[in-house]
Parts: structure tokens; sequence; C-alpha cells
């Protein structure tokens, strides 16, 4: 059993060849993170029925997701940040360095300031993903603000993307997973 098969808050993962769905995750997850197995991939393979029908998802958002990779990643981050989750924002923060966010940016959502001197975009999203983390709900000129910069599927990209990574932060959570400190970076889209 490979030891990053397991998190601070459960054991290894007991890989029951028995169970179809389960090996078969197993074996996308692995294949798709190059053989890292940390992560969510321990608690994915403890409920491989749920995890079977989440990897698509977290697949097409790192893949195939209409929205740019810089404001994808701004979202994710923000999710992180909320959720106090290291190990996500360790995975996403370089992502987010190379699909162009600056790392003024990313310092001020880690150090939980407002960030400035964002792209217009960029403050468009970051403001729609904070009121529907800090008020549950989006305000008209919010949204008017956000359409100016995103069309309708990218408006609903950034509200799935946003859930998808608040799921994968409350599993961390869960797990007790931080940012580990010399593992290789995961691959997003596991």
């Amino acid at each position: 059993m490979d030891p990053l098969m397991a998190s601070q808050a459960f054991p290894p993962v007991p890989l029951d060849p028995d169970n179809a769905d389960q090996r078969a995750l197993a074996d996308q997850l692995l294949r798709a993170s190059g053989g890292y197995a940390g992560g969510p991939i321990p608690l994915l393979l403890r409920s491989p029925a749920m995890g079977l029908r989440l990897r698509p998802l977290i697949s097409y958002f790192a893949t195939r997701s209409t929205l740019p990779a810089r404001l994808k990643e701004l979202a994710i981050l923000i999710q992180a940040r909320f959720w106090d989750q290291d190990y996500e924002w360790w995975a996403h923060e370089r992502i987010a360095h190379d699909a162009g966010l600056a790392p003024a940016v990313t310092a001020a959502i880690h150090e939980g300031r407002f960030p400035e001197n964002m792209a217009e975009d960029e403050a468009a999203v970051h403001a729609l993903c904070r009121e529907l983390l800090d008020e549950h709900r989006v305000r008209p000129e919010t949204l008017a603000e956000a359409r100016r910069h995103l069309n309708e599927e990218q408006l609903v990209d950034l509200a799935a993307v946003s859930g998808v990574y608040a799921l994968l932060a409350l599993l961390l959570n869960l797990s007790g997973e931080g940012a580990p400190a010399d593992a290789p970076r995961p691959t997003p889209g596991i």
C-alpha cells in the first residue's frame, strides 16, 4: 500500500479487490495524477460510487471549462482560503500564477485581504464568489458587472467550479489534509 493513500485523520485505504467501483476509481485517479496518491484521493476511494461521479466534473473543470483558466483558478483559490484548505491552496496557487493571475492578487487572498489592482474581470469574479460565500446570493449589480465579462455558460461554470472546490475543501478538511512539505505537485483534474 502506498503510504500516501492515507491521510492525517484516516489510515491507509484498504483497496478491496472485489470492489469494482473502487478499483476503477483508483485506476483512474492514479493514472490521471501520474501516480500521486495524496490530496482528496484517499477520501474519494472510501466512497468510490461518489468518487466515480465526481471525478468527471473535476476533470471537466481542469480541461474543458468555458472559464478562462485565470478566472477559474481565482475562484478555486477563493474557495481554498474561505475553507482554510492549505492543500487546495498549495495545489492551485502555482497553476493560478501560470494562468496569469498576479502573485499580489493571490497573496492578498491568502492573507484575507481584498486584492487591489485586479483586472476588471478578476474583480467581477472575486465579487461574485465572495457574495455567494458571504451572503449566499448575488446582488443584481454584482451579477450585471459579472455579465460584462462572462457569458451565461461561464457564469454557470463559475458557480459550479466554486461548489466543486468547496466540496473538495470540505473533504480535505475532513481528512486533515494540509499542504505537503515535499510531495510532488498534483496533476490538476484528478
